[in-house]
């Protein structure tokens, strides 16, 4: 029953907009800081990666937003409706063989779009279970929909690097692919172009302007948020450098999709 729920009720980001935008805030990391009694460093910046601290907030307004709408075959309900409050942004995989550790602190899966489904709060739980039945077939569901898309020859170096990462975690619970939702019965939402464009315009200032920091330039300043723009100066500078370059190839293989 419980496997059923997540499969119908279970709402994936489109294949299509996935191939646009396959890590929608690449800069941006859930930091352990950030709990209910510390939230203070909210939106600011790592001084040793750059990195913007999130507490999940930003992956949540991925799909948030009445022009953001649900296409789907299996619950009339859903489609063409816009998400409601009662889904939470689940990751898929969760603990990874890197020096991260777990997928919500490397930027590069924190919101990879194979990495995230949004669920009813009451079927969310279960898939936090590590090595749970639940979480290993969301990870093979996720695999079925996006493993094979074809991306851009520059955006593939991006989607190969995280899916190798991602791949270094065991399915702990391996399912007969007869067991698995066909893709036309899965509920996906659409990711606004405005959404696309926004992200992708402060992608290439934010990698502008750690560039540019590094390098003791004059900095404009990226607009990232009213909390990460007055600290980008409490940034290790040679981190800069290279979340500056990293952002700045992908803003390009963004733009060749």
């Amino acid at each position: 029953m419980v496997m059923k729920l997540v499969t119908d009720l279970g709402v994936w980001i489109h294949p299509d907009d996935y191939k646009k935008l396959p890590i929608a805030l690449p800069y941006v990391v859930r930091d352990p800081m950030l709990t209910t009694q510390v939230r203070t460093p909210w939106g600011n910046p790592q001084p040793s990666t750059g990195l913007m601290m999130d507490d999940n907030s930003m992956v949540k307004a991925i799909v948030k937003g009445a022009n953001k709408k649900m296409e789907s075959s299996v619950v009339s309900k859903y489609n063409g409706a816009s998400l409601g409050r009662n889904f939470v942004a689940s990751h898929v995989w969760r603990e990874i063989q890197t020096e991260a550790g777990l997928t919500n602190r490397d930027h590069r899966l924190f919101s990879f779009i194979p990495n995230l489904v949004w669920l009813p709060k009451e079927v969310s739980k279960f898939t936090d279970r590590e090595g749970s039945i639940i979480q290993s077939m969301i990870q093979q569901i996720s695999r079925k929909i996006y493993r094979d898309l074809e991306v851009s020859h520059s955006m593939k170096a991006f989607t190969e690097e995280a899916w190798s990462v991602i791949e270094t975690a065991e399915i702990k619970v391996p399912l007969p692919i007869e067991a698995l939702p066909d893709v036309s019965s899965i509920t996906f939402i659409r990711i606004s172009d405005s959404y696309i464009k926004t992200r992708t315009r402060k992608i290439g200032k934010l990698a502008e302007a750690l560039t540019r920091y590094s390098q003791d330039l004059e900095v404009t300043l990226p607009v990232i948020s009213s909390k990460y723009d007055p600290h980008i100066d409490t940034i290790d500078k040679d981190a800069a450098a290279k979340l500056g370059a990293w952002l700045s190839n992908y803003h390009t293989a963004i733009l060749d999709s």
